[in-house]
C-alpha cells in the first residue's frame, strides 16, 4: 500500500524501498508485541517470551539500520538479507505458537492469535519463496503480505474481543460470589 502511495506521489526508487521495508518492520513489531501482551496477560513466560524478545529487539535494529539506509543506500542490501532473516526466524516463533496452542487448547484467544499469525506468516513464507528464486512473481506477489495482514489484523481484533468477553465473564462470576458471601454473612 505504501509503495502504491509513494509511487503515485512521485517518490521512486531508493526512497520506496526503504520506506517499504521501514513499514514492513514496523508491522512486524507491532505483531509481536501484540503476541507479548497475550503472554504477559496469560503469565506465560517460556522460551516463546524469551525468543520474542529476542526478535524485537532485532527488530528495533533494523529500523535503525533502516533510518541509516537513507543516508547509505549500500546498507539496503544488507536491510532486506536481515528481513529475510527475520522472516525465516517468523517460522520458529510459529511452531512455539503451534506448541503454546496445543498445550493450553482451552485458550480460545491465543487459537485466535495464532490463526492470524499464521496468515502472516504464510504471506512472508510466500514472499521468501518468491525472493530465492523458488516461486515466480506475479500481480498478486505485491499484495500477499498485505492481504495477510488483513486476515492478521481481524483474527487479532477477535482474540482481544474474546479476551474482553472472558474479562467480563469473569467480573460476573466474582460478583455473584461477592454477593452470596454478602448474604451468607448478614445471615450470620
Amino acid at each position: 500500500s505504501v509503495n502504491g502511495v509513494l509511487h503515485s506521489l512521485g517518490v521512486y526508487g531508493h526512497t520506496i524501498n526503504v520506506l517499504t521495508l521501514f513499514f514492513n518492520v514496523l508491522f512486524s513489531i507491532f505483531t509481536i508485541l501484540v503476541i507479548l501482551r497475550f503472554l504477559r496477560i496469560t503469565h506465560h513466560k517460556g522460551i516463546l517470551w524469551s525468543t520474542l524478545h529476542m526478535i524485537l529487539a532485532l527488530l528495533f535494529l533494523e529500523i535503525i539500520i533502516a533510518l541509516v539506509s537513507f543516508f547509505e543506500p549500500s546498507l539496503l542490501r544488507s536491510l532486506s538479507f536481515m528481513t529475510l532473516f527475520l522472516g525465516m526466524i517468523s517460522f520458529l516463533i510459529w511452531i512455539l505458537l503451534l506448541r503454546y496452542i496445543v498445550r493450553t487448547s482451552k485458550n480460545s484467544v491465543f487459537l485466535y492469535i495464532f490463526i492470524g499469525y499464521t496468515a502472516v506468516f504464510i504471506g512472508h513464507l510466500y514472499q521468501t519463496l518468491i525472493t530465492i528464486g523458488i516461486l515466480q512473481m506475479h500481480t498478486f506477489s505485491t499484495y500477499s503480505v498485505s492481504v495477510a495482514s488483513l486476515f492478521e489484523m481481524y483474527f487479532f481484533a477477535l482474540g482481544i474481543s474474546q479476551y474482553i468477553k472472558k474479562i467480563k465473564q469473569e467480573k460476573i462470576k466474582k460478583e455473584q460470589l461477592l454477593d452470596f458471601q454478602m448474604r451468607f454473612a448478614s445471615i450470620g
